[in-house]
């Protein structure tokens, strides 16, 4: 029997990857092998996600340099199609996404002697191959959700140094599963075992420490929403053990969880340096401090790193802490953004000549490239990085979000919005900006739902809030935008039932009245002043907004030509071109 797929002029068979075309004879590789495969069973004309591709031609995740490693398979396999990337006849590149298969895959009938005997057979192993080969598919089982609870310290230490890194190092080895077998809930998701915070099926990593007077015992269970055990394990923590000790203890976890629930996750190897008891206090002080938020604190977070630095210059945590504060600063602290992206970017690459598997450099990088220096194919390239080496990562997967709403790909930016709001259902900023995307996609139905849902749980979230007032303004319920709007600022006022919109637009004109002085202070930027101009209907004023937001470069710009208050502008030659000079080197 014959079971070769056509494609075009050339026959491949599917289990050895050689390759015919007349007399003509190549066989392909294990790796364009894969590569090919992967493309044929996703189907004709179907975008195959470059994530995808890796994860599949390198699942555990060890090749140092995927993005290298797949545009070199990818060249050789064209090289073996007789393929050409600018001209394709085989393979589309889909910039910044992935791939797609130009031709129609076909099989060859068997001839009529053997059809019935080997029907079954070749039905059955095509099957098989599809279920095993096809990214994305779900296998119908039901992708567990893991919380890894804060690390309760039994001992005379309360602020015990370890708590803390143990908790970052057991998430930092989880969230390298797939999020097609395993969810990791972002660690200000869920940090109280109340039954009202619970999620409804998911599991929880509860440890803890307990000391006698020389050394510690780490405890860890594994339990579902009911209490009932699936897996538990004990440590003994040497004095002075060091950060190896719990990085090692952390890897022997998620290999015995993954084991438990019979699925994978890709070891790699982390930093190798030994940090001293002191310097691992002033790690975990910087560590706290990043959970309490506000600026002064990210600031003191920074220098408690940069304080570790000092000792240990090349401690790639540490370093990818600093270059995310930074970007986190660059937003808080307008006045110092530029000096706070420059230090984001140096942080995020002396980690990354260390160590190239660090997501949360990479994902500091990206924000850099993608919110500042508006290099979108670099962003693309630093979040695919990210992606692959930490799936979970939920900043790279907002950051991936807002990637794909600035190429005006609403449908993928959803679906990472989504999923971002999957692994932090309780961040404010990932349910704020899937609600805004929504409007992106002039969705505003659905808009107005999923803000609706989230100012339920979350009625102080302002940007949520504008969100709405969005959503209604853009479906002309004018009553109902200016409600939302007074909430929004602060009034207890209620709008008349028969409010217009130019009476909406003159409620817009007296908030921006109050905004334009907070712009000389550095507390409003200018894009958001332009939005509010266009929302009050100054159509001159909006684009002398949108210039200044420019020469600011502002990073919202990256959004300009889907966000909702501009469709009026779109077909305005100076708004094109303002458009055009954030997205020039594209």
């Amino acid at each position: 029997m014959d079971s070769r797929i056509q494609l075009g002029p050339w026959s491949l068979d599917p289990a050895s990857g050689e390759l015919r075309q007349q007399d003509k004879k190549i066989i392909l590789p294990r790796q364009q092998h894969q590569l090919l495969m992967t493309l044929v069973n996703a189907g004709h004309d179907s975008l195959v996600t470059r994530e995808a591709i890796i994860s599949t031609l390198w699942p555990d995740g060890r090749v140092v340099e995927f993005d290298q490693s797949l545009n070199a398979s990818m060249r050789k396999l064209r090289r073996a199609l007789g393929d050409n990337s600018d001209n394709p006849i085989f393979i589309e590149t889909v910039t910044g996404k992935g791939y797609r298969l130009k031709v129609e895959p076909g099989h060859k009938k068997p001839s009529s002697t053997t059809k019935v005997k080997y029907l079954p057979v070749v039905i059955l192993t095509m099957l098989v191959a599809t279920w095993l080969l096809w990214p994305g598919v779900a296998k119908n089982k039901t992708v567990p959700v893991i919380a890894v609870m804060p690390v309760t310290t039994v001992s005379v230490d309360a602020q015990d140094p370890l708590a803390l890194s143990l908790r970052e190092e057991l998430l930092t080895q989880f969230n390298r599963a797939s999020v097609n077998d395993l969810i990791i809930l972002a660690p200000g998701s869920i940090d109280s075992r109340d039954a009202s915070a619970k999620i409804p099926g998911s599991l929880y990593l509860l440890t803890s420490i307990s000391q006698d007077p020389i050394n510690k015992r780490i405890h860890l269970r594994l339990v579902d929403d009911q209490d009932t055990q699936l897996w538990s394990e004990s440590f003994d923590w040497l004095k002075g053990g060091g950060t190896r000790s719990y990085q090692r203890i952390a890897s022997q976890v998620a290999q015995s969880v993954s084991r438990t629930l019979n699925i994978s996750i890709p070891q790699i190897s982390g930093s190798t340096l030994t940090l001293s008891e002191e310097s691992l206090k002033e790690y975990n002080q910087g560590l706290f401090l990043m959970t309490q938020g506000s600026p002064v604190d990210l600031l003191k977070a920074v220098e408690k790193f940069q304080s570790v630095l000092k000792s240990y210059s090349n401690y790639v945590p540490a370093l990818a802490k600093v270059a995310n504060l930074r970007t986190k600063l660059a937003s808080s602290d307008p006045s110092r953004r530029f000096d706070h992206f420059s230090k984001a970017k140096d942080f995020a690459q002396r980690a990354l000549s260390l160590d190239q598997h660090n997501a949360e450099a990479w994902v500091a990088l990206a924000y850099y490239q993608f919110y500042h220096s508006w290099n979108f194919a670099q962003t693309r390239n630093s979040l695919d990085k990210a992606i692959a080496a930490s799936p979970n990562h939920s900043d790279a997967r907002s950051l991936d979000a807002a990637w794909y709403a600035s190429q005006r790909a609403m449908h993928s930016s959803i679906e990472q919005a989504r999923l971002a709001k999957r692994i932090d259902p309780q961040s404010m900023t990932v349910n704020a900006d899937l609600c805004w995307y929504l409007n992106f996609a002039e969705n505003f139905k659905q808009a107005e739902q999923e803000c609706s849902q989230i100012l339920e749980l979350q009625p102080s979230a302002l940007w949520t809030r504008l969100g709405l007032v969005e959503a209604f303004r853009q479906q002309s319920k004018w009553h109902a935008a200016a409600g939302q709007l007074m909430i929004a600022l602060g009034s207890s006022a209620k709008p008349a039932k028969d409010i217009s919109e130019s009476e909406l637009r003159t409620l817009y004109q007296t908030w921006l009245d109050k905004m334009l002085p907070l712009y000389a202070q550095g507390n409003v930027d200018a894009y958001f002043i332009a939005t509010l101009q266009a929302s009050a209907g100054n159509e001159q004023q909006t684009l002398e907004w949108l210039e200044k937001a420019v020469q600011d470069r502002n990073g919202f710009l990256v959004f300009a030509q889907v966000d909702p208050r501009f469709i009026p502008f779109r077909d305005s030659a100076d708004f094109a071109r303002i458009v055009q000079s954030i997205f020039k080197d594209q």
